[in-house]
Protein backbone atom coordinates (compact mmCIF):
# COMPACT_ATOMS: atom_id res chain seq x y z
CA UNK A 1 0.00 0.00 0.00
CA UNK A 2 1.30 3.44 -0.92
CA UNK A 3 1.98 5.87 1.88
CA UNK A 4 -0.55 8.37 0.43
CA UNK A 5 -3.34 5.81 0.45
CA UNK A 6 -2.42 4.77 3.99
CA UNK A 7 -2.58 8.42 5.06
CA UNK A 8 -6.02 8.79 3.51
CA UNK A 9 -7.24 5.70 5.33
CA UNK A 10 -6.00 7.15 8.59
CA UNK A 11 -7.37 10.67 8.12
CA UNK A 12 -10.69 10.34 6.27
CA UNK A 13 -12.60 8.13 8.72
CA UNK A 14 -12.09 10.53 11.66
CA UNK A 15 -13.13 13.42 9.40
CA UNK A 16 -16.36 11.73 8.40
CA UNK A 17 -16.88 10.75 12.02
CA UNK A 18 -16.58 14.41 13.00
CA UNK A 19 -19.09 15.43 10.33
CA UNK A 20 -21.48 12.74 11.53
CA UNK A 21 -21.09 13.88 15.13
CA UNK A 22 -21.76 17.50 14.21
CA UNK A 23 -24.88 16.49 12.30
CA UNK A 24 -26.03 14.23 15.10
CA UNK A 25 -25.70 17.00 17.69
CA UNK A 26 -27.10 19.86 15.59
CA UNK A 27 -29.84 21.48 17.62
CA UNK A 28 -33.00 22.73 15.95
CA UNK A 29 -36.31 24.28 17.02
CA UNK A 30 -38.32 21.51 18.62
CA UNK A 31 -35.59 19.09 17.53
CA UNK A 32 -36.80 19.30 13.89
CA UNK A 33 -33.58 19.35 11.86
CA UNK A 34 -34.86 18.17 8.46
CA UNK A 35 -34.93 21.01 5.88
CA UNK A 36 -34.02 23.66 8.46
CA UNK A 37 -32.67 26.49 6.30
CA UNK A 38 -32.36 29.45 8.64
CA UNK A 39 -32.48 29.90 12.41
CA UNK A 40 -31.87 33.32 13.89
CA UNK A 41 -32.40 33.77 17.63
CA UNK A 42 -31.53 36.75 19.78
CA UNK A 43 -29.86 34.62 22.48
CA UNK A 44 -27.12 33.33 20.14
CA UNK A 45 -24.89 34.54 17.33
CA UNK A 46 -25.46 38.29 17.75
CA UNK A 47 -22.46 40.57 17.19
CA UNK A 48 -22.61 43.97 18.87
CA UNK A 49 -25.30 45.44 21.04
CA UNK A 50 -26.14 49.05 20.26
CA UNK A 51 -26.13 48.79 17.33
CA UNK A 52 -25.78 45.17 16.28
CA UNK A 53 -23.64 44.47 13.25
CA UNK A 54 -24.38 40.81 12.48
CA UNK A 55 -26.73 37.96 13.34
CA UNK A 56 -25.33 34.47 12.74
CA UNK A 57 -27.47 31.61 11.46
CA UNK A 58 -27.78 28.77 14.01
CA UNK A 59 -29.07 26.20 11.49
CA UNK A 60 -25.58 25.19 10.41
CA UNK A 61 -26.11 26.62 6.90
CA UNK A 62 -24.19 29.89 7.45
CA UNK A 63 -27.05 32.05 6.15
CA UNK A 64 -25.84 34.95 8.25
CA UNK A 65 -27.40 38.42 8.28
CA UNK A 66 -25.88 41.84 8.74
CA UNK A 67 -27.40 45.05 10.03
CA UNK A 68 -28.12 47.76 7.49
CA UNK A 69 -27.96 51.28 8.97
CA UNK A 70 -27.24 51.69 12.69
CA UNK A 71 -30.86 51.46 13.75
CA UNK A 72 -31.11 47.99 15.28
CA UNK A 73 -29.91 47.02 18.74
CA UNK A 74 -29.78 44.00 21.04
CA UNK A 75 -31.69 44.23 24.31
CA UNK A 76 -30.70 41.58 26.84
CA UNK A 77 -32.08 43.22 29.96
CA UNK A 78 -35.21 45.32 29.46
CA UNK A 79 -38.19 44.67 27.21
CA UNK A 80 -37.23 41.02 27.00
CA UNK A 81 -39.68 38.21 26.31
CA UNK A 82 -39.94 35.81 29.26
CA UNK A 83 -36.36 36.54 30.21
CA UNK A 84 -34.98 36.02 26.70
CA UNK A 85 -33.27 38.82 24.75
CA UNK A 86 -34.72 40.49 21.68
CA UNK A 87 -33.46 42.42 18.70
CA UNK A 88 -35.01 45.89 18.75
CA UNK A 89 -35.85 46.77 15.17
CA UNK A 90 -35.98 50.48 14.37
CA UNK A 91 -37.73 51.86 11.26
CA UNK A 92 -34.41 53.28 10.04
CA UNK A 93 -32.61 49.93 10.16
CA UNK A 94 -33.01 46.49 8.64
CA UNK A 95 -31.25 43.13 8.39
CA UNK A 96 -29.80 41.93 5.11
CA UNK A 97 -28.73 38.40 4.24
CA UNK A 98 -28.24 35.98 1.36
CA UNK A 99 -30.90 36.02 -1.39
CA UNK A 100 -32.83 33.05 -0.06
CA UNK A 101 -35.64 31.82 -2.29
CA UNK A 102 -37.82 29.22 -0.61
CA UNK A 103 -40.62 28.25 -3.04
CA UNK A 104 -42.19 25.86 -0.56
CA UNK A 105 -41.91 25.65 3.17
CA UNK A 106 -42.68 27.63 6.28
CA UNK A 107 -41.23 30.56 8.19
CA UNK A 108 -41.89 31.44 11.84
CA UNK A 109 -41.43 34.89 13.37
CA UNK A 110 -41.58 35.54 17.11
CA UNK A 111 -42.02 39.23 17.78
CA UNK A 112 -43.87 42.06 19.43
CA UNK A 113 -44.87 44.79 16.99
CA UNK A 114 -44.99 48.44 18.01
CA UNK A 115 -46.20 51.71 16.52
CA UNK A 116 -48.02 50.29 13.48
CA UNK A 117 -47.60 52.28 10.27
CA UNK A 118 -48.52 51.78 6.63
CA UNK A 119 -45.05 50.95 5.33
CA UNK A 120 -43.49 48.32 7.57
CA UNK A 121 -42.25 44.94 6.36
CA UNK A 122 -41.30 41.78 8.18
CA UNK A 123 -39.33 40.48 5.23
CA UNK A 124 -38.76 41.09 1.56
CA UNK A 125 -36.80 40.03 -1.50
CA UNK A 126 -35.18 42.60 -3.78
CA UNK A 127 -38.26 44.81 -3.69
CA UNK A 128 -40.39 42.29 -5.57
CA UNK A 129 -42.42 40.59 -2.85
CA UNK A 130 -42.72 41.20 0.85
CA UNK A 131 -44.53 40.19 3.98
CA UNK A 132 -46.06 43.36 5.37
CA UNK A 133 -46.65 43.88 9.07
CA UNK A 134 -48.42 47.18 9.35
CA UNK A 135 -51.52 49.27 9.75
CA UNK A 136 -53.57 48.18 6.75
CA UNK A 137 -54.39 51.13 4.50
CA UNK A 138 -57.50 49.41 3.15
CA UNK A 139 -59.04 48.31 6.45
CA UNK A 140 -57.52 50.51 9.13
CA UNK A 141 -56.64 47.51 11.27
CA UNK A 142 -53.19 46.10 12.07
CA UNK A 143 -52.24 42.84 10.46
CA UNK A 144 -49.94 40.79 8.27
CA UNK A 145 -50.28 40.13 4.57
CA UNK A 146 -48.39 39.57 1.32
CA UNK A 147 -47.49 42.53 -0.85
CA UNK A 148 -45.99 42.20 -4.32
CA UNK A 149 -45.03 44.35 -7.30
CA UNK A 150 -44.23 41.83 -10.01
CA UNK A 151 -47.03 40.18 -11.99
CA UNK A 152 -49.80 41.93 -10.08
CA UNK A 153 -52.01 44.94 -10.81
CA UNK A 154 -50.09 48.17 -11.18
CA UNK A 155 -51.77 49.59 -8.10
CA UNK A 156 -49.47 47.38 -6.01
CA UNK A 157 -52.32 47.01 -3.54
CA UNK A 158 -52.83 44.13 -1.15
CA UNK A 159 -53.97 41.02 -2.91
CA UNK A 160 -56.14 39.59 -0.13
CA UNK A 161 -57.28 40.16 3.42
CA UNK A 162 -54.62 39.81 6.06
CA UNK A 163 -54.49 38.15 9.43
CA UNK A 164 -55.27 40.80 12.00
CA UNK A 165 -52.61 40.64 14.69
CA UNK A 166 -52.58 42.74 17.87
CA UNK A 167 -49.61 45.03 18.20
CA UNK A 168 -47.87 45.35 21.56
CA UNK A 169 -48.43 41.64 22.21
CA UNK A 170 -45.96 38.82 21.64
CA UNK A 171 -47.07 36.30 19.06
CA UNK A 172 -45.95 33.59 16.69
CA UNK A 173 -46.52 34.47 13.04
CA UNK A 174 -46.08 31.74 10.46
CA UNK A 175 -46.17 31.83 6.66
CA UNK A 176 -46.50 28.56 4.81
CA UNK A 177 -46.60 27.62 1.16
CA UNK A 178 -47.07 24.12 -0.20
CA UNK A 179 -45.63 22.69 -3.41
CA UNK A 180 -47.54 23.74 -6.52
CA UNK A 181 -49.87 26.08 -4.67
CA UNK A 182 -50.41 29.77 -5.39
CA UNK A 183 -51.55 30.34 -1.82
CA UNK A 184 -49.75 31.39 1.31
CA UNK A 185 -51.26 30.36 4.61
CA UNK A 186 -50.65 33.11 7.13
CA UNK A 187 -51.27 32.21 10.74
CA UNK A 188 -51.00 34.08 14.01
CA UNK A 189 -50.93 32.67 17.53
CA UNK A 190 -51.41 35.26 20.26
CA UNK A 191 -52.56 34.63 23.83
CA UNK A 192 -53.90 31.17 23.06
CA UNK A 193 -55.95 32.40 20.09
CA UNK A 194 -55.07 31.10 16.64
CA UNK A 195 -56.22 32.71 13.40
CA UNK A 196 -55.28 32.02 9.79
CA UNK A 197 -55.87 33.32 6.30
CA UNK A 198 -55.12 31.91 2.85
CA UNK A 199 -53.73 34.54 0.49
CA UNK A 200 -53.57 34.04 -3.27
CA UNK A 201 -50.32 35.19 -4.89
CA UNK A 202 -51.87 34.63 -8.35
CA UNK A 203 -48.84 32.58 -9.32
CA UNK A 204 -47.30 29.22 -8.44
CA UNK A 205 -43.86 30.71 -9.09
CA UNK A 206 -43.82 32.89 -6.00
CA UNK A 207 -41.55 32.17 -3.07
CA UNK A 208 -41.16 33.15 0.55
CA UNK A 209 -39.27 36.49 0.62
CA UNK A 210 -36.35 36.10 3.00
CA UNK A 211 -33.50 38.40 2.02
CA UNK A 212 -34.35 41.49 4.06
CA UNK A 213 -35.94 41.71 7.49
CA UNK A 214 -37.49 44.67 9.29
CA UNK A 215 -37.54 47.46 6.72
CA UNK A 216 -39.52 50.35 8.20
CA UNK A 217 -40.59 48.13 11.10
CA UNK A 218 -40.62 49.03 14.78
CA UNK A 219 -40.69 45.78 16.74
CA UNK A 220 -38.98 43.48 19.22
CA UNK A 221 -37.84 40.44 17.25
CA UNK A 222 -36.81 37.32 19.16
CA UNK A 223 -36.51 34.56 16.59
CA UNK A 224 -36.81 33.70 12.88
CA UNK A 225 -37.09 30.06 11.77
CA UNK A 226 -37.24 28.89 8.15
CA UNK A 227 -37.87 25.40 6.74
CA UNK A 228 -37.53 24.77 3.01
CA UNK A 229 -40.18 22.06 2.81
CA UNK A 230 -43.53 21.22 4.32
CA UNK A 231 -43.67 20.09 7.93
CA UNK A 232 -45.92 17.43 9.38
CA UNK A 233 -48.52 18.40 11.98
CA UNK A 234 -46.39 16.77 14.69
CA UNK A 235 -43.27 18.69 13.62
CA UNK A 236 -45.15 21.99 13.77
CA UNK A 237 -46.41 20.98 17.20
CA UNK A 238 -42.83 20.33 18.39
CA UNK A 239 -41.64 23.70 17.10
CA UNK A 240 -44.57 25.58 18.61
CA UNK A 241 -44.00 23.82 21.94
CA UNK A 242 -40.36 24.94 21.94
CA UNK A 243 -41.43 28.52 21.23
CA UNK A 244 -44.24 28.46 23.79
CA UNK A 245 -42.03 27.26 26.64
CA UNK A 246 -39.21 29.63 25.76
CA UNK A 247 -41.32 32.75 25.35
CA UNK A 248 -44.16 32.15 27.83
CA UNK A 249 -46.78 31.70 25.12
CA UNK A 250 -50.00 29.74 25.51
CA UNK A 251 -50.93 27.42 22.64
CA UNK A 252 -54.56 27.00 21.65
CA UNK A 253 -56.71 24.60 23.67
CA UNK A 254 -56.73 22.00 20.88
CA UNK A 255 -52.94 21.55 20.95
CA UNK A 256 -50.94 19.44 23.40
CA UNK A 257 -47.38 20.49 24.20
CA UNK A 258 -45.14 17.95 22.47
CA UNK A 259 -41.48 17.24 23.28
CA UNK A 260 -38.73 17.24 20.67
CA UNK A 261 -38.74 13.43 20.58
CA UNK A 262 -42.17 13.64 18.93
CA UNK A 263 -43.87 11.32 21.41
CA UNK A 264 -43.74 12.71 24.97
CA UNK A 265 -46.62 15.02 25.85
CA UNK A 266 -45.32 17.75 28.13
CA UNK A 267 -48.71 19.33 28.84
CA UNK A 268 -51.88 17.37 27.97
CA UNK A 269 -54.15 20.31 27.15
CA UNK A 270 -56.67 18.13 25.35
CA UNK A 271 -57.02 15.36 27.96
CA UNK A 272 -56.27 15.30 31.70
CA UNK A 273 -55.42 19.01 31.91
CA UNK A 274 -58.21 20.28 29.65
CA UNK A 275 -59.71 22.31 32.50
CA UNK A 276 -56.41 24.13 33.05
CA UNK A 277 -55.55 25.66 29.67
CA UNK A 278 -55.10 29.29 30.69
CA UNK A 279 -51.76 31.08 31.17
CA UNK A 280 -49.73 27.94 30.39
CA UNK A 281 -45.99 28.30 30.93
CA UNK A 282 -43.07 26.09 31.83
CA UNK A 283 -39.44 25.58 32.66
CA UNK A 284 -37.25 22.87 31.23
CA UNK A 285 -34.16 21.72 29.40
CA UNK A 286 -34.06 20.27 25.90
CA UNK A 287 -30.61 19.90 24.37
CA UNK A 288 -32.13 18.92 21.01
CA UNK A 289 -33.64 22.42 20.85
CA UNK A 290 -30.78 24.25 22.61
CA UNK A 291 -33.41 25.21 25.18
CA UNK A 292 -32.69 25.94 28.83
CA UNK A 293 -35.58 27.87 30.36
CA UNK A 294 -34.86 28.30 34.07
CA UNK A 295 -37.62 30.77 34.92
CA UNK A 296 -40.98 31.35 33.34
CA UNK A 297 -44.22 33.26 33.59
CA UNK A 298 -47.01 33.23 31.05
CA UNK A 299 -47.22 36.41 28.98
CA UNK A 300 -51.01 36.43 29.35
CA UNK A 301 -52.18 39.70 30.81
CA UNK A 302 -53.62 38.21 34.02
CA UNK A 303 -50.90 35.65 34.67
CA UNK A 304 -50.05 35.55 38.38
CA UNK A 305 -47.44 32.80 38.77
CA UNK A 306 -43.69 32.75 38.19
CA UNK A 307 -41.70 29.53 38.71
CA UNK A 308 -37.92 29.25 38.90
CA UNK A 309 -34.93 27.79 40.74
CA UNK A 310 -35.45 24.10 39.92
CA UNK A 311 -33.05 22.09 42.06
CA UNK A 312 -32.57 19.17 39.66
CA UNK A 313 -33.13 20.03 35.99
CA UNK A 314 -31.60 17.85 33.27
CA UNK A 315 -32.03 17.26 29.55
CA UNK A 316 -35.56 16.15 28.74
CA UNK A 317 -37.04 17.33 32.06
CA UNK A 318 -39.85 19.87 32.23
CA UNK A 319 -42.35 21.38 34.62
CA UNK A 320 -45.34 23.09 33.00
CA UNK A 321 -48.45 24.57 34.57
CA UNK A 322 -51.77 26.15 33.63
CA UNK A 323 -54.83 27.35 35.49
CA UNK A 324 -58.63 27.19 35.40
CA UNK A 325 -59.05 30.95 34.94
CA UNK A 326 -60.74 31.19 38.34
CA UNK A 327 -61.35 34.57 39.92
CA UNK A 328 -58.59 36.28 41.88
CA UNK A 329 -60.71 36.21 45.03
CA UNK A 330 -61.11 34.06 48.13
CA UNK A 331 -63.64 31.32 48.81
CA UNK A 332 -64.23 28.73 51.53
CA UNK A 333 -65.64 26.26 49.01
CA UNK A 334 -63.37 23.24 48.78
CA UNK A 335 -60.98 24.67 51.37
CA UNK A 336 -59.59 22.87 54.44
CA UNK A 337 -61.22 23.53 57.81
CA UNK A 338 -60.12 26.90 59.16
CA UNK A 339 -58.96 28.09 55.74
CA UNK A 340 -60.07 30.10 52.75
CA UNK A 341 -58.47 29.53 49.38
CA UNK A 342 -57.86 31.56 46.24
CA UNK A 343 -60.50 30.60 43.65
CA UNK A 344 -57.95 30.23 40.85
CA UNK A 345 -56.44 26.74 40.74
CA UNK A 346 -53.26 25.73 38.95
CA UNK A 347 -52.29 22.25 37.73
CA UNK A 348 -48.77 20.93 37.17
CA UNK A 349 -47.42 18.65 34.46
CA UNK A 350 -43.97 17.23 35.19
CA UNK A 351 -41.76 15.24 32.83
CA UNK A 352 -38.84 13.59 34.60
CA UNK A 353 -37.88 14.91 38.02
CA UNK A 354 -37.22 18.64 38.22
CA UNK A 355 -36.65 18.55 41.99
CA UNK A 356 -37.97 21.45 44.03
CA UNK A 357 -38.91 24.87 42.68
CA UNK A 358 -39.76 28.33 43.97
CA UNK A 359 -43.27 29.69 43.33
CA UNK A 360 -44.06 33.42 43.22
CA UNK A 361 -47.73 34.43 43.23
CA UNK A 362 -48.75 38.03 42.54
CA UNK A 363 -51.82 38.34 44.77
CA UNK A 364 -52.33 41.97 45.66
CA UNK A 365 -55.77 41.25 47.10
CA UNK A 366 -54.06 39.52 50.05
CA UNK A 367 -52.30 42.71 51.15
CA UNK A 368 -52.56 43.10 54.92
CA UNK A 369 -52.49 39.37 55.66
CA UNK A 370 -49.44 38.27 57.70
CA UNK A 371 -47.20 35.68 56.10
CA UNK A 372 -47.90 33.15 58.85
CA UNK A 373 -51.56 33.07 57.74
CA UNK A 374 -50.69 31.92 54.19
CA UNK A 375 -50.08 28.39 52.94
CA UNK A 376 -49.77 26.58 49.63
CA UNK A 377 -52.50 23.96 49.23
CA UNK A 378 -51.49 20.94 47.11
CA UNK A 379 -53.79 18.05 46.14
CA UNK A 380 -52.92 15.48 43.51
CA UNK A 381 -56.33 13.86 43.16
CA UNK A 382 -58.82 16.68 42.57
CA UNK A 383 -59.74 20.32 43.17
CA UNK A 384 -61.24 19.67 46.61
CA UNK A 385 -58.53 20.89 48.98
CA UNK A 386 -60.23 19.71 52.18
CA UNK A 387 -57.45 17.16 52.74
CA UNK A 388 -54.71 19.00 50.86
CA UNK A 389 -51.10 19.21 51.98
CA UNK A 390 -50.34 22.62 53.46
CA UNK A 391 -46.97 24.30 52.94
CA UNK A 392 -46.13 27.47 54.86
CA UNK A 393 -45.35 30.61 52.86
CA UNK A 394 -41.72 31.74 52.80
CA UNK A 395 -42.46 35.46 52.51
CA UNK A 396 -45.16 37.96 51.63
CA UNK A 397 -44.51 41.57 50.71
CA UNK A 398 -45.90 44.12 48.27
CA UNK A 399 -48.58 41.74 47.07
CA UNK A 400 -46.15 38.90 46.28
CA UNK A 401 -46.27 35.63 48.23
CA UNK A 402 -43.32 33.22 47.89
CA UNK A 403 -43.14 29.49 48.49
CA UNK A 404 -39.57 28.23 48.27
CA UNK A 405 -38.36 24.66 47.81
CA UNK A 406 -41.71 23.20 46.76
CA UNK A 407 -41.92 19.75 45.17
CA UNK A 408 -44.70 19.47 42.58
CA UNK A 409 -45.61 16.15 40.98
CA UNK A 410 -47.35 15.50 37.68
CA UNK A 411 -51.06 16.20 38.03
CA UNK A 412 -50.84 18.22 41.25
CA UNK A 413 -53.53 20.85 41.77
CA UNK A 414 -52.41 23.82 43.84
CA UNK A 415 -53.57 27.20 45.08
CA UNK A 416 -53.02 29.57 48.01
CA UNK A 417 -54.79 29.12 51.36
CA UNK A 418 -55.58 31.83 53.92
CA UNK A 419 -56.28 31.48 57.65
CA UNK A 420 -59.98 31.72 58.57
CA UNK A 421 -60.18 30.22 62.07
CA UNK A 422 -63.94 30.37 62.52
CA UNK A 423 -64.84 29.44 58.94
CA UNK A 424 -67.05 32.48 58.48
CA UNK A 425 -65.63 33.31 55.05
CA UNK A 426 -63.51 36.23 56.25
CA UNK A 427 -59.75 35.99 56.60
CA UNK A 428 -58.61 36.31 60.21
CA UNK A 429 -56.51 39.34 59.32
CA UNK A 430 -59.69 41.23 58.41
CA UNK A 431 -62.06 39.61 60.94
CA UNK A 432 -62.79 41.61 64.12
CA UNK A 433 -63.97 38.43 65.84
CA UNK A 434 -61.89 35.67 64.32
CA UNK A 435 -62.97 33.02 66.84
CA UNK A 436 -66.64 33.94 66.36
CA UNK A 437 -67.36 34.12 70.13
CA UNK A 438 -69.24 37.39 69.94
CA UNK A 439 -66.46 39.44 71.53
CA UNK A 440 -64.26 41.67 69.41
CA UNK A 441 -60.67 40.49 69.24
CA UNK A 442 -59.41 43.82 70.59
CA UNK A 443 -61.43 43.28 73.77
CA UNK A 444 -60.13 39.79 74.42
CA UNK A 445 -57.16 38.81 76.52
CA UNK A 446 -54.95 36.04 75.20
CA UNK A 447 -55.31 33.76 78.24
CA UNK A 448 -57.57 31.94 80.68
CA UNK A 449 -55.74 32.68 83.91
CA UNK A 450 -57.98 30.57 86.17
CA UNK A 451 -58.35 27.65 83.74
CA UNK A 452 -62.13 27.62 83.87
CA UNK A 453 -62.55 27.44 80.06
CA UNK A 454 -63.74 31.05 79.88
CA UNK A 455 -61.51 33.68 78.26
CA UNK A 456 -60.55 36.25 80.87
CA UNK A 457 -62.50 39.00 79.15
CA UNK A 458 -65.75 37.02 79.67
CA UNK A 459 -64.88 35.68 83.15
CA UNK A 460 -66.31 37.95 85.92
CA UNK A 461 -63.94 36.29 88.40
CA UNK A 462 -60.82 35.49 86.41
CA UNK A 463 -58.80 34.31 89.42
CA UNK A 464 -61.58 32.23 91.09
CA UNK A 465 -61.31 34.04 94.46
CA UNK A 466 -65.08 34.69 94.67
CA UNK A 467 -64.43 38.39 94.23
CA UNK A 468 -65.58 39.91 90.96
CA UNK A 469 -62.67 41.02 88.83
CA UNK A 470 -64.15 44.47 88.47
CA UNK A 471 -63.75 44.93 92.26
CA UNK A 472 -60.08 43.90 92.24
CA UNK A 473 -56.98 45.90 91.47
CA UNK A 474 -54.64 44.69 88.68
CA UNK A 475 -52.84 42.47 91.22
CA UNK A 476 -56.06 40.64 92.21
CA UNK A 477 -56.31 42.39 95.61
CA UNK A 478 -59.43 44.04 97.01
CA UNK A 479 -58.65 47.63 97.92
CA UNK A 480 -59.58 48.66 101.51
CA UNK A 481 -60.93 52.13 101.84
CA UNK A 482 -60.86 54.00 105.16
Amino acid sequence: MKFGNLLKNLILPPFFLLVWMLQATQAAPGGVTSNLTLWLKADAGVTGTMPISAWADQSGNANDYTSVNPGNSLDQTTNTINGNPVIILAPTGSLNGPPLQVPNGIVFFILRGENPTTSAFLSGFQGQIALAYEQRVDSGSPGVTVFASGGLPSSNDYIADSVQTPFDEVGVLSFERLTGSSFYTIQSLVNGARSSQAIDTLSTNRFLPLQDFGSGLSAHLAEIIVYSDALSAAQKQQIETYLAIKYGLTLDSATDYLASNGTTVLYPSTTSHSGFIHDIAGIGQDDASALLQLESKSLSTDSLLTVNNASDLSDGEFLLWGNNNGAVANTNSGAPAGRLRVERIWRAAETGDTGTVDLKFELAHLTGIPVEHLVLLVDNSDTDFADAAQIAASSYASGVVMFNGVSLAHGDHFTVGILDSDGDGMADAFDDDDDNDGIADVDELPGDSDNDALPDVRDPDDDNDTVLTLNEDPNGRVPIFP
